[in-house]
């Protein structure tokens, strides 16, 4: 009892106190630090993952295993200075050579084979796979096993996230390991994601169909992006992209979002973006996040001949006219045009450009909505209570979308 409620680093020191502790801590130190581990497609790093993956215990509770992009390429320029020893200079060829060799003869792609079918071996098949940027606007945002010995003080970098995602798609496929989730944790400051999303990539079109069939595998895809204050956007398409999960994005809503919010579209997710507007989608999860009026409700209405689930929570739905016109225009098209089943909303306010906000007024402890009447009961009720927070007559001044609009959108 004692060692699950410790935390990693007083674990550690348990298990050297004796064997007794040794063996009652090991478990909880596998789950606690073991779960999610990255690494880089070095020599030093791989035999490390190749060790964790055989160990009996650490093993069987892998979760996440990521692999950085910055050390994919032959050769790491060095950051030289004309007063350089030629021990230096000697050591940085001999590094590199090294890591050329391994390299080109594909090692990385084999150690990561040996890797994974381990895990089929202890019977954890549900390992999520992914690539993560080493470095975020100069910085160390991830540190993978080894990372000083494979970076040592060559600091001139280049990051090559198609060739990391290759690498690790081919060795799933060789291995035969199950890929259930994909994950991609990635810098704004970097190329990462406009060379797999904006580009035409194979290796992304291989776990992104633009449509779903009886047999298309089911999948789990998150996507991460690092930004320049330090808040992030996370994409997350679950199970065979029936499920959809948006947090800290901006729809269409930049210009007038005044945290640092990624922008959520074709222009900046590409591939992505199409996967989630062809896909068809039964859930949208939405928050900490902006969206322009009628983005969000041209999002909402691809989806609604399939969409039962929406949950919106600390949205701000940014619009081009009286706040509580458009708070009352897009409960209505909730209630009219979708036919959702469960529902939930929490804190929901709308900015109008003159940057003033109105919050729902019963949103303070949420909506929380199951099954179809009680979905349209409550914004039946939440409709009435906003019209007579404003003193609005039925028929006066009230926005809707007229139906060229709702054509368009």
């Amino acid at each position: 009892m004692i060692a699950g409620g410790c935390d990693s680093a007083d674990l550690k020191n348990m298990r050297l106190a004796s064997r007794l502790m040794h063996q009652i801590s090991t478990g909880p130190f596998a789950r606690k630090s073991f779960s999610r581990r990255r690494f880089i497609f070095t020599y030093q790093s791989m035999k490390a993952l190749v060790d964790i993956t055989a160990h009996p215990t650490f093993g069987p509770h892998l979760t996440c295993i990521s692999f950085g992009t910055y050390r994919m390429i032959k050769d790491l320029g060095p950051n030289f200075n004309p007063g350089e020893s030629e021990d230096w200079l000697a050591r940085y060829h001999s590094v590199e050579a090294i890591h050329r060799r391994f390299r080109q003869r594909d090692q990385h792609i084999a150690m990561l084979v040996l890797a994974l079918k381990n895990l089929i071996t202890c019977q954890n098949n549900t390992v999520t796979l992914g690539i993560h940027d080493d470095f975020h606007r100069g910085e160390y945002r991830r540190r993978g096993y080894a990372f000083l010995a494979s970076y040592q003080d060559l600091d001139s970098l280049e990051v090559h996230s198609t060739a990391a995602l290759n690498a690790v798609l081919t060795a799933r496929r060789q291995s035969g390991f199950p890929l259930s989730a994909l994950k991609l944790c990635l810098s704004d400051a970097s190329d990462s994601l406009s060379e797999l999303a904006l580009e035409p990539n194979t290796v992304l079109d291989s776990v992104l169909p633009s449509h779903i069939s009886k047999s298309t595998t089911a999948l789990d895809f998150h996507v991460n992006v690092w930004q320049e204050e330090g808040s992030y956007a996370k994409v997350k398409i679950l199970s065979k992209f029936t499920c959809l999960k948006l947090s800290r994005v901006s729809i269409d809503a930049q210009e007038m979002s005044v945290s640092s919010l990624k922008t959520l579209d074709e222009d900046s997710y590409g591939r992505i973006w199409e996967t989630i507007i062809s896909c068809p989608l039964q859930s949208i999860s939405l928050e900490r996040s902006d969206a322009e009026f009628h983005y969000l409700v041209h999002l909402l209405q691809t989806h609604k001949d399939r969409l039962k689930t929406l949950k919106l929570r600390q949205v701000r739905m940014i619009v081009f006219r009286p706040p509580q016109d458009a708070i009352l225009a897009f409960l209505r098209f909730l209630r009219d045009d979708l036919r959702l089943v469960r529902l939930s909303i929490c804190d929901l306010s709308v900015k109008d450009i003159e940057s003033w906000e109105v919050l729902l007024p019963v949103l303070g402890e949420g909506l929380v909505c199951d099954g179809k009447e009680d979905v349209d009961e409550g914004l039946e009720r939440l409709i009435e209570e906003v019209k007579q927070e404003y003193q609005y007559d039925w028929w006066d001044g009230l926005y809707e979308l007229s139906d060229t609009e709702s054509a368009d959108y």
